[in-house]
């Protein structure tokens, strides 16, 4: 199966599991058992992704990827399903700031948001519920 294709199977798969008022760790689990880091190429937590990744200033992102040399390439920031995602961007930009991270994605499970350092507007938004 190509990358694409076991994206959007964990993405179909992440739409058909949300539910309204998830909590945030419920959401981070949906990505973690639908294997959404497996089809971007990720091996695990633990080899090249960390959960709540600590920061000079004491704050976690929820999660972030690494590459071979442990740069963080994206930090991912998950929210309770049903919450806006716009009052949340901030604090994904100062995270990707800090780490000098290239993406980040914003997520509450039914909506995912992926952005490049740099730039306020999302590269891409998806609708896991609505993927096709």
């Amino acid at each position: 199966m190509s990358s694409s294709e076991s994206l959007h199977t964990a993405l179909t798969e992440i739409g058909s599991k949300v539910r309204e008022e998830m909590s945030e760790r419920d959401v981070e689990n949906l990505f973690l058992e639908t294997d959404f880091y497996k089809s971007l190429g990720f091996q695990g937590t633990g080899v090249d992704i960390r959960s709540e990744y600590t920061l000079p200033d004491n704050r976690r992102p929820d999660f972030v990827t690494l590459n071979n040399y442990e740069d963080v390439t994206t930090v991912y920031e998950f929210k309770t399903s049903g919450r806006e995602l716009v009052e949340h961007e901030g604090q994904l930009f100062h995270y990707m700031n800090e780490l000098r991270s290239d993406y980040g994605v914003l997520t509450n499970g039914q909506e995912l948001r992926v952005y490049e350092r740099g730039e306020s507007t999302p590269l891409e938004t998806l609708s896991s519920v609505s993927i096709t």
